[in-house]
């Protein structure tokens, strides 16, 4: 009887799950996992695919099922923009122009606070690719449960990092040392994770 229930509880698809046909698999809406359909109507939970880690690789999926994965596959821009400490950011920018001229780029990422009492991991929510030549900005996408742990935060890391591909790395991890102190001398911040600054936003 105990080996039915299993048999039972594996070939049963969760109300939740999407029907995704034409590639043959069903999505977790919550979590933003795909699982291969079985033939007798159930889902293969031994092989799952992560849709935030791999979103621009889902092979042969329709533009259909890519448009019902995006009313859950949503951007955290309205729930992070106006917490995170823009003045920081562009205090870190104009203090790496020297560096800008000498053909560097500078990287900076924003992550939540994560919690591991609470089982939380850090979620990366904004990314700015600085340079003399372009800036790239991006707020990341998330599913309803990592929305939700990314809604309740309040507290960020702030990561800067130099890069250039004829450079030591040795070389950069001085220059990143070196904004991280100026950074320091001018902001509230916790070093604890070396490069990435927590600073909290007053209310």
């Amino acid at each position: 009887m105990k080996y039915l229930k299993i048999y039972e509880e594996y070939n049963n698809i969760p109300d939740n799950f999407i029907s995704l046909n034409s590639i043959g698999s069903v999505l977790d809406a919550n979590n933003g996992i795909i699982y291969p359909m079985l033939r007798n109507g159930g889902y293969d939970e031994d092989n799952p695919f992560d849709i935030e880690h791999s979103s621009d690789n889902i092979e042969g999926i329709s533009n259909e099922d890519m448009q019902v994965i995006n009313k859950y596959y949503l951007s955290c821009e309205s729930l992070v923009k106006d917490k995170i400490n823009w003045n920081l950011i562009e205090t870190g920018k104009d203090l790496s122009l020297d560096e800008l001229d000498k053909g560097y780029d500078l990287f900076i990422r924003v992550f939540t606070e994560s919690n591991f009492k609470l089982g939380l991991d850090a979620h990366l929510v904004y990314f700015e690719r600085f340079s003399h030549d372009s800036e790239v900005k991006n707020f990341l996408r998330y599913f309803p449960n990592n929305m939700g742990e990314i809604k309740n935060c309040d507290n960020f890391y702030y990561n800067f990092s130099f890069q250039n591909n004829t450079s030591h790395l040795s070389d950069v991890n001085k220059m990143n040392k070196k904004l991280e102190e100026r950074l320091s001398k001018m902001f509230p911040v916790d070093n604890r994770l070396g490069m990435l600054i927590q600073h909290k936003e007053s209310k």
